[in-house]
């Protein structure tokens, strides 16, 4: 790395997520110059209506399970919408704090916020019965439903988002000079490993994954991220990136 010379580091989430905002800001702060390059985008369902209808008979759940901040923001705003009586609402589990806060106002029985597979794990530990309302994106991973009907639970999964994926041509440019490159999702590590394979890993930027899964998905690819963050908060992401960098000789606040 070129003393005096800011490295480039690409986000590749959402323009309204990880790929810009807070985490953008921690980075330019430290002297880092900061490319946005969304690599995946979010649309809501064709239709609301297996959603609505679920919300609708939310008493007869013995669980609602959410693992992701967008389809926590999706059933609240469906909530509201539909003018459900908060309740009505059965105990919420949820993948991490930023996940459970869209239902702040609607859980009044906020049973676990912990993080991945360890929220299946407790769930069964706690006995949580069936059936349990798991409103998801159309990519979500197999984990925690799966772990919940091993235990011998019904999970009915509900598309309330789907994930849009960037083309190859968009990914190429994506890595495109960049020193680092944070990746959210198992699906961008696919499609960015799948770009890079016939580019030694001496070429290839050093990369930040967003959570374990994306870390698998990367190792599974044969390009393993240089550092996973610890949580999915900017904070974390910006230190994991900032570690990263200063392995590779760069100081932060330099100009």
């Amino acid at each position: 790395m070129s003393a005096g010379v800011p490295p480039w580091v690409v986000l590749t989430g959402a323009a309204d997520g990880l790929g810009g905002g807070e985490l953008a800001a921690r980075l330019e702060a430290a002297g880092v110059a900061v490319r946005s390059a969304p690599l995946l985008d979010f649309a809501p369902p064709e239709r609301w209506d297996a959603l609505d209808a679920a919300l609708a008979h939310l008493g007869d759940y013995a669980a609602l399970v959410v693992t992701s901040p967008r389809a926590a923001a999706a059933v609240a705003e469906r909530l509201a919408a539909c003018a459900i009586d908060p309740s009505a609402m059965p105990p919420v589990w949820a993948v991490g704090d930023a996940t459970a806060r869209p239902l702040a106002a609607f859980a009044p029985r906020l049973a676990g916020t912990r993080e991945g597979a360890a929220l299946a794990e407790a769930m069964v530990a706690a006995d949580v019965g069936s059936p349990v309302l798991f409103p998801c994106g159309d990519r979500r991973l197999d984990v925690l439903p799966g772990r919940l009907r091993a235990a011998g639970r019904r999970v009915d999964e509900i598309v309330c988002y789907r994930t849009r994926l960037a083309d190859e041509a968009t990914a190429r440019r994506a890595l495109e000079g960049a020193a680092l490159v944070v990746v959210a999702s198992p699906s961008v590590a696919r499609l960015l490993a799948a770009v890079a394979a016939g580019v030694p890993p001496a070429g290839r930027p050093r990369l930040v994954s967003v959570g374990p899964s994306t870390a698998a998905a990367l190792v599974e690819r044969g390009w393993p991220a240089d550092r996973v963050a610890e949580t999915t908060t900017p904070a974390a992401l910006a230190e994991a990136a900032l570690a990263v960098l200063a392995a590779d000789g760069f100081n932060p606040g330099m100009r």
